[in-house]
């Protein structure tokens, strides 16, 4: 899956460090800039081309509306705000919004369904990155919680041939974590929540 590029324009160092590590983890975001504040933004935003912006509602505040239009309209990406938790209101520009009390699974879950919407307008979905029904059968009992022994157990394979399977899972999808292939197999239904320990 080609990388989606995306700067983080956070006013708090230990947030925009967080963000950039979960990010980092789902492995299919290149993060080209951290930034502070709103000087260099035009200027960065046309050196990297991001795909997604993260913004703090703050900094957006601070960048003239006509220049931000302009970059949007020029450079097609989407933005996703940070708000502090008493900072509900958001501007009809931001297609989605992580606040400062979400948990690390919501977080994910946004930036994976928002990664969906660029392939797709894109057209940058892969064939080869689906995954068969023996690979969405593993991912379904990991993401329950089973060992690597205990999947080969319940579908009558050997643990090799599951650790295989697991490898060429990581390879396509380019999720090495699983919790992060536990968010994947939830967006696509390939298990449910609620049988999740």
């Amino acid at each position: 899956m080609p990388k989606i590029t995306i700067n983080i324009f956070e006013k708090s160092f230990l947030v925009a460090k967080g963000l950039k590590s979960l990010l980092r983890e789902l492995n299919k975001f290149d993060i080209e800039a951290i930034i502070s504040n709103f000087d260099d933004f035009e200027i960065i935003i046309k050196q990297s081309k991001p795909s997604v912006i993260v913004l703090n509602t703050e900094i957006y505040n601070q960048i003239p509306i006509e220049l931000f239009k302009k970059l949007k309209s020029k450079y097609k990406f989407l933005v996703i705000g940070i708000n502090k938790n008493d900072d509900k209101q958001i501007d009809e520009i931001f297609v989605d919004s992580i606040d400062y009390d979400e948990n690390r699974m919501e977080i994910i879950s946004k930036f994976n369904y928002h990664l969906k919407s660029l392939n797709i307008e894109n057209e940058n979905l892969r064939h080869d990155n689906e995954l068969s029904d023996r690979e969405k059968a593993i991912l379904e009992w990991l993401a329950k919680g089973l060992t690597n022994k205990e999947v080969a157990e319940k579908l009558f394979i050997s643990v090799h041939t599951v650790n295989t399977h697991r490898k060429n899972i990581v390879k396509k999808l380019g999720i090495r974590t699983l919790s992060g292939l536990t968010v994947y197999a939830i967006l696509n239904k390939i298990v449910n929540m609620n049988d999740l320990n």
